[in-house]
């Protein structure tokens, strides 16, 4: 649990999926073990109708709405897939439009990390990708759905990461 819980110091929240596959700890041993477990309605995109119900754990209770605990999941789900250690991020919660979710230190660079769940359009994408290019050393961007992963891969002219933390 030891990992766990220095995993939920970074990222803030854990869907239940990732805290199995990553940790092998069941929502028992979560709550068994102090963590706080809550369950929220989402859509695993924005432009999703449909909601299921996915229970997040937090090291303390949260007032994280159940889109803010998808998108956590999602920046912790790229943090794995990138095999970045707890350590070297840093996520950027609350912030402005213009920041990435998370601050990656690879090496002796700083990496803009952001996930896009398909709510910015493409001015705005752009606008983002500019600005981390002009502020960090390398951008990560990554996507919950391949049709997201085919419209940012024709902007950038390079795919990015597909994610599924639920």
């Amino acid at each position: 649990m030891t990992a766990l819980y220095r995993a939920l110091e970074t990222d803030l929240a854990l869907s239940e999926r990732q805290v199995w596959r990553h940790y092998r700890a069941t929502l028992e041993d979560c709550r068994y073990s102090g963590l706080h477990v809550q369950a929220a309605l989402i859509a695993p995109t924005v432009h999703r109708k449909a909601t299921r119900r996915v229970s997040f754990v937090s090291l303390e209770p949260t007032d994280f709405e159940g889109f803010e605990l998808r998108h956590l999941a999602a920046v912790a789900e790229t943090r794995q897939q990138l095999r970045a250690d707890p350590r070297d991020w840093q996520v950027v919660h609350h912030a402005a439009i213009i920041s990435p979710d998370a601050i990656w230190r690879r090496g002796g660079d700083t990496w803009a990390v952001e996930f896009d769940a398909g709510a910015y359009s493409r001015a705005t994408v752009l606008e983002k990708a500019w600005a981390f290019r002009a502020g960090f050393d390398g951008q990560v961007w990554a996507v919950s759905s391949d049709r997201r992963g085919q419209t940012l891969g024709q902007l950038f002219g390079v795919a990015p990461l597909i994610v599924h933390p639920f």
